[in-house]
């Protein structure tokens, strides 16, 4: 928990600071301020968080693709927090998002009004806002239905969009999950087994969907599945922020491998893994696996509780200080993103005085960081 206040307090401080950048350091700062706000638990915290930052930032009107983007992230959150909370509704409002954007209409999303005549000054900069708005769609849309086991309309979706590509990327898995679960496992294996498979976490994917396809058709486990076994725990590491995708692979493998020899070792690379992660959602994901859990020594299931009790995770609340540490960075982050977006009114964020405008700052280029969709996957550290 300190990591996270300390991150979102510093990059709320360069925000007024410095920063050659102040409006991306300030959406950075109430991004993750509301992130936390949904790890520990607070759901409308986050929700109102996010609204803030939206109204906030659609108020200025238009501007470059960055700057929208930073605009609409909030926007994207929400839709993240319907997920999370595994609300229906979240594949409906990425559609609507789209869709407003593709027609450069004005509309009204989660109450907040926004105008997508006036977002973006170019014809390019709302094609880039469109595009990106579609990958959205087919990224966050898509699990949106998957979430809540919503198969056939995942499949309809990615259809739609032609979103099924030839490699085993989100959309290729997505039908064959749903072909699967819709009573067509042997359609399923065929477009797996068609399936190009570039790099070696396709190899591993592909695999374990092998094993799961035929054993949903009550058919044999292919000898994938001890290949798998056999090699995972050995399997060269992925860098840490892959840590999410070994581990839950690797959760995934014990479950389709139930009753093979070897997968004690696979546990123990799994709690390797998620020790090393230092991430509080991977313990949770960790103590929460029947088998894993009665695998672990007390002592490991102690430091992983420890972990996820240090993070707030899921805890619905915060301790005193830390929320006033969290709304405090929160606030000096707005007054940030009202004096980047008005520089001719500049005040200092925690003074109040005037100070010069910086007229040489460019447009924000990084990614702004955003809710990931999974209840989970982001623990405060």
């Amino acid at each position: 928990m300190d990591k996270r206040l300390d991150q979102i307090r510093t990059r709320a401080r360069n925000a007024t600071q410095g920063s050659d950048q102040p409006l991306l350091s300030a959406a950075q700062a109430h991004n993750l301020a509301a992130l936390t706000a949904s790890d520990c638990g607070m759901a409308q915290l986050a929700r109102d968080l996010c609204a803030g930052q939206a109204a906030i930032l659609l108020r200025a009107g238009g501007d470059d693709a960055a700057t929208a983007k930073l605009a609409l992230q909030p926007l994207i959150n929400l839709g993240r927090l319907l997920i999370r909370d595994g609300d229906e509704s979240g594949h409906h409002h990425f559609e609507r998002l789209f869709t407003a954007a593709k027609s450069r209409t004005d509309t009204v999303i989660a109450g907040i009004p926004i105008s997508f005549s006036e977002l973006t000054a170019t014809q390019e900069d709302h094609r880039t806002i469109v595009q990106w708005l579609w990958s959205i769609l087919l990224s966050d849309g898509t699990r949106a239905l998957t979430q809540t086991g919503r198969w056939s309309q995942a499949l309809q979706h990615i259809q739609r969009h032609n979103a099924i590509g030839r490699r085993l990327l989100d959309g290729r898995q997505t039908a064959v999950l749903a072909h699967s679960a819709c009573g067509d496992p042997d359609y399923a294996l065929q477009l797996l087994d068609s399936s190009h498979t570039e790099s070696p976490w396709e190899h591993t994917v592909a695999a374990t969907l092998r094993v799961l396809c035929r054993s949903r058709a009550g058919r044999d486990r292919p000898p994938d599945i001890e290949e798998i076994v056999e090699r995972y725990p050995q399997a060269e590491k992925t860098v840490r922020e892959h840590s999410a995708f070994r581990v839950r692979q690797g959760l995934c493998v014990i479950d389709l491998a139930m009753g093979l020899p070897g997968t004690h070792h696979i546990t123990e690379a799994v709690v390797h893994d998620a020790l090393e992660a230092e991430d509080a959602s991977l313990a949770h994901d960790v103590l929460t696996h029947r088998t894993c859990r009665a695998r672990l020594a007390p002592s490991t299931a102690a430091t992983l509780q420890e972990r996820i009790d240090a993070s707030g995770l899921g805890q619905g609340t915060l301790p005193a200080e830390a929320r006033r540490d969290l709304m405090e960075s929160v606030r000096t982050s707005e007054k940030a993103l009202k004096n980047a977006l008005n520089p001719s009114s500049r005040t200092d964020a925690s003074t109040g005085q005037g100070v010069a405008p910086d007229t040489g700052t460019e447009a924000p280029r990084e990614r702004p960081e955003g809710i990931n969709e999974h209840p989970h996957r982001h623990g405060v550290a």
